[in-house]
């Protein structure tokens, strides 16, 4: 039977991932409901799913919100680094801080460095491409060393892990 639906005609070595993945995931659920049965599951363990079960929902929800964040967030910014890192963009000052969606980054570069300001969009272009679909983004301010302007004091620095 042909069929045009490509959730049907997996490759056979997805095929195997797949099996392999949800045979982990019975197994972790099983030895969980063992543990926890026997009283032996950790607190957090235990926690969980009582809250699961017991209708504390939203609770569970929020907490793999900031999980999936932090997630998010970290690969984020790994990503943007290193393309600051790979490329010829150098900054003079790079910061950052963030929420749970969206990473602000502060840089600042030599007077009229076109180029290097050019480049810092394209990377933040190249890093919202790839995570504005899940909800995250990043924003850049540019400011030149002749402006004079702090970043705020709650950004980080960033520099020495970027142009290292």
């Amino acid at each position: 039977m042909k069929t045009d639906n490509p959730l049907l005609t997996v490759p056979v070595e997805h095929s195997d991932i797949r099996e392999e993945w949800f045979d982990q995931l019975i197994h972790h659920i099983t030895t969980d409901k063992m543990l926890v049965k026997a009283n032996l599951a950790t607190t957090e363990t235990q926690q969980f799913y009582d809250k699961i079960i017991f209708g504390d929902q939203l609770e569970v929800l929020g907490k793999m919100r900031s999980q999936t964040s932090k997630i998010f967030v970290t690969k984020l910014v790994l990503d943007y680094s290193a393309l600051v890192r790979d490329t010829d963009v150098k900054p003079h000052k790079l910061l950052i801080t963030h929420n749970d969606s969206e990473v602000l980054i502060w840089a600042e570069i030599a007077n009229d460095d076109e180029p290097t300001e050019i480049g810092l969009f394209k990377i933040e272009a190249k890093v919202n491409a790839k995570y504005h679909q899940h909800g995250f983004t990043i924003s850049t301010t540019i400011v030149e060393q002749s402006d004079n302007i702090q970043a705020p004091p709650h950004y980080k620095d960033l520099t020495s892990l970027t142009l290292a």
